[in-house]
């Protein structure tokens, strides 16, 4: 399979109707850019989030509708992520806002409860 090619520092699997990505995708260890747009992807699979070496991350115009405060904390290399077109109802200050994509006019988590007290 594709997961066993360790060297491989690109990998387009945009518009592919995935609901799901295998664990395995973390054997990539060389793997620098990873397009996952355009899928049916409801989180961000685990083994993605191992991906380390990871420079630009594409999951935009999927089913993603949460992700864990420190999603991307351990994705030291990341310098472009785009999450836009998700049904995230809002971003976690803890994320890398700096290199993140995200929809316009997306709030802060605890935003609209801070503002309704």
């Amino acid at each position: 399979t594709v997961f066993t090619l360790t060297s491989m520092q690109g990998l387009s699997l945009g518009s592919c109707r995935l609901t799901s990505i295998p664990s395995s995708i973390a054997r990539l260890i060389r793997l620098q850019s990873l397009d996952l747009s355009s899928n049916r992807l409801a989180s961000i699979p685990s083994g993605v989030l191992g991906l380390i070496s990871l420079q630009s991350l594409d999951l935009s115009n999927n089913r993603i509708s949460s992700l864990p405060p420190q999603a991307f904390a351990n994705m030291t290399m990341l310098t472009s992520v785009s999450l836009i077109f998700n049904p995230l109802p809002c971003y976690n200050s803890s994320w890398p806002l700096t290199i993140l994509r995200l929809d316009p006019g997306l709030k802060p988590c605890g935003a609209s409860s801070a503002n309704a007290a």
